[in-house]
């Protein structure tokens, strides 16, 4: 195998995982869910938020659908090839990688705490849902 070899990557596993990871975003930030909290801390107008709502979202499945692929090309690089090793590697690139860094940016920035772990803990489920798959897959 080579380093960074795309031809690891399960495409149909990229795909549901990215489906996976942007599901488990819609229920997180739900407004029955933490959608109003976040809205809130966030000091976002829910209302504004949905003009150009779908310009975000395609944004964010492109940046998901990049995320899972190097995701995969990882998992395969390191033999994570089971449903719970993939979520295990999921949540721990999701810990360390993307809600250490909204801990760093946030601090320096001002921002409460509350919308730390609301995003943090959105990437660290999303991404475990992510790995889950993928290692279903490989």
């Amino acid at each position: 195998m080579a380093w960074f070899d795309l031809g690891d990557v399960r495409w149909v596993g990229v795909l549901i995982a990215s489906l996976a990871a942007f599901l488990v975003g819609f229920a997180w930030f739900h407004e029955r869910a933490l959608g109003t909290a976040w809205a809130r801390f966030a000091g976002v107008d829910v209302a504004e938020q949905r003009d150009g709502q779908s310009r975000r979202l395609i944004v964010g499945f492109i940046v998901t659908v990049i995320t899972v692929v190097f995701m995969n090309v990882l998992m395969a690089e390191l033999l994570v090839t089971s449903v719970v090793g993939g979520a295990m590697f999921g949540a721990a690139i999701g810990l360390v990688m993307r809600l250490l860094n909204h801990v760093f940016h946030d601090a320096f920035e001002n921002r409460p705490g509350a919308l730390t772990l609301i995003n943090g803990g959105h990437d660290v489920l999303a991404l475990a849902a992510a790995g889950a798959v993928l290692g279903a897959f490989l």
